[in-house]
């Protein structure tokens, strides 16, 4: 497949100094990393049963230290991964040092340009809600090819008391799961002080208006809230 990346001149969503945050955040949270299980990679299995049938080239945004983009890449002909950490970046390139069809891109997604069809997927994990989602969707969307999978995961606020219960069901749920799957292997301070300090100026949407932008922009979207204070989006280019 033709894959065209270029750098468009665009004006940020982000102010600079919330850009620089964000990205000094993740750095910090790269170097700290330690290969547990978390709220993001639980569900990459759910993730995964959204391929679709033609897999030749898929687009991971904000690909972090590439646990999501090293399983993609036993699926499809190429992965396309970017995230705008630096500190991700290097970790990923460490982890799939010996993958030969992963392209590593350490840029903004909001000045990455693609041809239209260019995707057999486009998968995104706790990513969006840095981005402005309308201008994202309808940018990504004609960069889909036709039979393709856009597949987002992130968070969102609750505002309803479905919502509220999702939340509290959450918590011992999420006792349970790390005294299973990281038993022996605790955060660091250094990591639970770097999540800490990027936490303070997340901004989430609730999933109604997600839901909203979704049926507007893809029509045949379906919006799923999911535990751990999540929503996943799954839209197929038919």
């Amino acid at each position: 497949m033709c894959l065209f990346i270029a750098v468009l001149t665009r004006r940020l969503a982000l102010k600079p100094t919330r850009l620089s945050s964000v990205q000094a955040d993740f750095d910090l949270i790269a170097e700290a990393r330690s290969g547990r299980w978390n709220y993001n990679n639980h569900y990459h299995q759910f993730i995964l049963k959204h391929l679709p049938a033609r897999r030749g080239t898929v687009l991971d945004i904000g690909c972090g230290t590439g646990d999501l983009a090293a399983i993609l890449a036993t699926l499809f002909d190429s992965v396309v991964a970017i995230d705008f950490s630096h500190g991700m970046i290097q970790r990923a390139r460490e982890r799939l040092r010996n993958t030969t069809n992963v392209q590593l891109v350490e840029q903004d997604v909001q000045t990455f340009a693609f041809a239209p069809s260019s995707f057999d997927m486009i998968v995104s994990i706790a990513t969006f809600h840095h981005l402005p989602f309308r201008s994202e969707v309808l940018r990504l969307k004609p960069a889909l090819a036709r039979g393709g999978s856009l597949v987002i995961l992130d968070l969102c606020k609750p505002s309803t008391l479905t919502d509220f219960i999702f939340a509290g069901l959450a918590f011992p749920a999420s006792l349970l799961l790390e005294a299973i799957h990281n038993k022996g292997n605790r955060r660091s301070a250094k990591e639970k002080l770097a999540w800490k300090q990027h936490g303070k100026s997340d901004v989430y949407a609730p999933i109604s208006e997600i839901r909203t932008i979704a049926s507007e922009l893809l029509p045949g979207a379906k919006v799923r809230r999911l535990l751990f204070w999540r929503y996943c989006l799954i839209w197929k280019n038919e």
